[in-house]
């Protein structure tokens, strides 16, 4: 599963201010106001672009290097990702899994109203080394 990456993005200046962006790996295209928005919006189009792969279990496209064409004013930058914030915000599609414990044990946590999935996803999170949202 890809957590972190870098995609080369084309930026091309508007006539009105802004910037169109392209990012030929995974055909996104976005734009923004100005180069901070553009970058943004494109950090976004990218991450949105992988889960929607992940959702159909499509590949993901690695990196191409950076011999894409470019016209007139146009250039290109690099636009890093890191997935795990966003996968963990939009990604929320849930799935059942089945485990067995011993019965005292499930007894005994029902006494307690242990919700199970919230045990079983905070156990996963430590093990994995993830720090739990605030």
């Amino acid at each position: 599963m890809l957590m972190k990456a870098v995609y080369p993005a084309v930026f091309t200046p508007c006539s009105e201010g802004g910037y169109f962006v392209k990012v030929p790996d995974l055909q996104v295209m976005t734009q923004g106001e100005n180069l901070a928005e553009a970058i943004e919006m494109s950090r976004d189009a990218i991450k949105l672009a992988i889960l929607e792969l992940e959702l159909h279990n499509e590949k993901i496209p690695t990196a191409c290097s950076v011999e894409i064409c470019t016209e007139n004013e146009d250039f290109i930058s690099y636009i890093d990702i890191d997935m795990r914030g966003y996968r963990e915000k939009y990604g929320g599609k849930s799935v059942k899994k089945n485990c067995t414990i011993p019965q005292w044990l499930d007894d005994m946590a029902k006494a307690h109203n242990i919700n199970f999935s919230n045990v079983l996803q905070n156990a996963l999170m430590k093990e994995l080394g993830i720090e739990p949202k605030a």
